[in-house]
């Protein structure tokens, strides 16, 4: 092999190194972005279950909404849950990839 044959076998593997690396950053920042959309929605979750065992009055809530006219806990929790299924749909793998490097 020539040197200038090497040198370019060299600058291929440099290539590919610096991909991987790159993808293996965006595999790492898709996993903290999945997991800081994720956290907030447990927490409403959470709420949501308190709301449904009761331990709020529909009253307490609808001045916590924003008055008598408010929607009532249903509609809340019926928005929460597309919500979360969209967003639980769209990063369910994302952990996953992150350790794999995508």
């Amino acid at each position: 092999m020539t040197r200038d044959e090497l040198e370019a076998i060299l600058a291929g593997k440099e290539r590919e190194a610096g991909q991987k690396d790159r993808l293996s950053s965006l595999g790492r920042l898709s996993t903290v972005i999945a997991h800081e959309i994720r956290n907030p929605l447990m927490i409403i979750r959470a709420s949501l279950s308190t709301l449904r065992r009761g331990r709020v009055t529909a009253s307490a809530l609808r001045g916590a909404m924003g008055g008598e006219n408010s929607q009532p806990a249903s509609y809340a929790g019926d928005v929460f849950r597309e919500v979360w299924s969209a967003l639980n749909e769209a990063t369910a793998d994302l952990p996953e990839r992150g350790k794999a490097g995508f």
